[in-house]
């Protein structure tokens, strides 16, 4: 029985959407034939994004079996691909979003009560970067009154705060301590700290700690042991001992990982010292 699984969930191109038990080798296979992109877990729903085959949620997932629930460009998504998912609601009237992800037609929001999308994103209409959305990762906190995202795209990093219509963004730059402007983003990972985390397609791990100056510093092959600048996938633990490592999925190089002990301020104090024009 799944009731009895801690569950991990993966999602795969070939065969569709997996979970495999913590505790027991034993697989239950969801669905076969999509293209699963993006997975988001909220309680006992599962929703992934595919390439071709739409939004798809997944309900009482911890039963012998899950109800499969899809909107695709024919129940009014913009399109059958999206690359990445999150997850907010807002803590006045409990607004629940999920965030979709595209590639040429920027970030949508999907509202689940009334399953349709209720606000779009691209560079006509808004300050994102691209309309190439490759990842996104709800702001650390659960107390906003505010849909508070990351959007990393393949030309730059923003934040996205979203009320009821309204939005506002911030693009960050060089200026902020990223090692371009037009950083192309792989992937979010925000750890138990709050500290935010970003892999990247040629500019390393980079970080974000708020209240500092600047709120960006970046691990790469110039200043660390980064085998590689090309970075897809990044997690760190909260485990005694593994919160001191900053794990990498690299490109060409496998599982790399990054020691970064005492969280960001000391990461960053492990950071060359940056060269002062003259």
């Amino acid at each position: 029985m799944l009731s009895k699984w801690r569950l991990v969930v993966f999602a795969s191109a070939i065969a569709g959407l997996l979970a495999v038990s913590a505790v027991g080798v034993f697989w239950q296979h969801f669905i076969n034939s999509d293209d699963v992109r993006a997975i988001v877990l909220d309680g006992n729903e599962l929703w992934a994004g595919t390439h071709k085959g739409g939004l798809l949620r997944f309900s009482d997932i911890t039963a012998t079996s899950a109800t499969l629930d899809r909107w695709t460009v024919e129940d009014g998504l913009p399109t059958n691909s999206i690359y990445a998912l999150e997850h907010t609601t807002d803590v006045v009237f409990e607004e629940e979003l999920y965030w979709l992800g595209t590639e040429g037609l920027g970030l949508n929001a999907f509202e689940p009560a009334s399953e349709t999308i209720i606000a779009s994103f691209t560079t006509s209409n808004s300050d994102i970067p691209s309309d190439n959305v490759r990842a996104l990762g709800a702001i650390a906190g659960d107390m906003s009154l505010l849909h508070e995202l990351w959007v990393g795209t393949d030309m730059g990093l923003a934040q996205l705060q979203y009320f009821f219509g309204f939005d506002i963004w911030t693009v960050y730059s060089s200026i902020d301590g990223l090692p371009v402007d037009d950083v192309d983003i792989t992937c979010v990972f925000t750890d138990a700290t709050g500290t935010e985390w970003f892999g990247s397609v040629g500019t390393g791990v980079i970080f974000y700690a708020d209240m500092s100056l600047p709120p960006f510093s970046y691990f790469d092959t110039s200043n660390s042991d980064l085998p590689s600048n090309n970075v897809n996938a990044v997690a760190r633990s909260d485990e005694m001992g593994l919160s001191e490592i900053v794990f990498c999925g690299m490109e060409d190089y496998g599982l790399v990982g990054l020691w970064a002990a005492d969280g960001p301020m000391a990461a960053r104090a492990q950071l060359p010292a940056t060269p002062q024009a003259t």
